[in-house]
């Protein structure tokens, strides 16, 4: 199960960018993001491998992507209940397609990656924005 690790809940933009430049995502949705500590995720005896970079144009966030490994039954339904727990304490947001493609167009604008690197479907719609 592949996720993404940023410093604070301040920093989540960072993980929607991740996944929204994604190389198979072809148009800018919106998304429901919930975040869930590190420390409950080893708590529930959760393994991560994090030397797998992520699926992202943006470098600078590669290295913040984990894949959660050896997952049975058990620790599946493990994680399901720190998501639940995580939206029932409201550590989750809405991001809608404005804000996604804000945060898009913002880190293209920053030189954080090249409209080359995204799928040609999602890089022709954002180049419709500019």
């Amino acid at each position: 199960m592949s996720v993404w690790r940023v410093e604070s809940p301040e920093k989540i933009c960072e993980a929607v960018l991740a996944l929204a430049t994604a190389s198979k995502v072809e148009r800018v949705d919106t998304m429901d993001v919930a975040w869930v500590e590190y420390d409950d995720v080893v708590g529930a005896g959760i393994e991560s491998d994090d030397n797998i970079d992520g699926d992202t144009a943006i470098i600078d966030l590669k290295g913040k992507h984990s894949d959660l490994i050896v997952l049975d039954y058990l620790k599946l339904g493990s994680i399901g209940e720190l998501i639940a727990s995580t939206i029932h304490v409201k550590k989750w947001k809405r991001f809608t397609k404005a804000e996604v493609k804000a945060f898009i167009l913002q880190a293209l604008e920053n030189g954080r990656f090249e409209i080359d690197d995204l799928h040609p479907k999602l890089a022709e719609d954002l180049k419709l924005s500019l």
